[in-house]
């Protein structure tokens, strides 16, 4: 989990991220998608890092370095129970090491370990890489519009799902 300096960098970084998305895939300015973004994610975050049911995480290289950031929640009241991943950050300079996928193999256990039975996600139309990466892990459409579109991978249970990775 993320210290409070850690979460700050973070937001820092997401917020204005997540509102250039919105922008870009909603075709609306800028200015009003960072005014919707903070809103958003300040529901979701009343209390910030320490919200219930939200998970913060680092990504790390292999040697230990920082080069991205894990966001996702547990949604215990919903069939089947799942985690959301509400965001994935992989700094720009560590995209194509396979970094994404290792993260994601692990959050899969993580989700797991919790007792969850599936992850969900949304992503953009326009993150074709994103996409891919998703369809390659196993995440199949759920729905689907214009601007993006949820998946939903489900899990074996721990107990089938074999040994856990590294």
């Amino acid at each position: 989990d993320l210290d409070d300096e850690q979460y700050e960098a973070y937001m820092e970084v997401t917020v204005p991220r997540y509102a250039g998305e919105m922008a870009r895939a909603m075709d609306v300015p800028l200015e009003g998608a960072l005014s919707t973004a903070t809103r958003q994610i300040a529901g979701l975050l009343p209390d910030g890092r320490l919200t219930p049911n939200q998970r913060f995480f680092r990504i790390l290289t292999p040697d230990d370095a920082p080069v991205g950031y894990l966001w996702a929640a547990l949604q215990r009241d919903v069939t089947p129970p799942r985690l959301y991943l509400y965001d994935i950050l992989v700094d720009e300079s560590s995209r194509g090491a396979g970094i994404g996928t290792r993260a994601m193999a692990w959050i899969e256990g993580e989700a797991r370990r919790m007792g969850m039975h599936a992850i969900a996600l949304s992503v953009v139309a326009h993150n074709e890489g994103a996409i891919r990466l998703y369809e390659r892990l196993g995440f199949e459409p759920e729905q689907v519009n214009k601007s993006g579109m949820s998946m939903l991978k489900r899990l074996q249970p721990a107990s089938e799902a074999g040994p856990a990775e590294a």
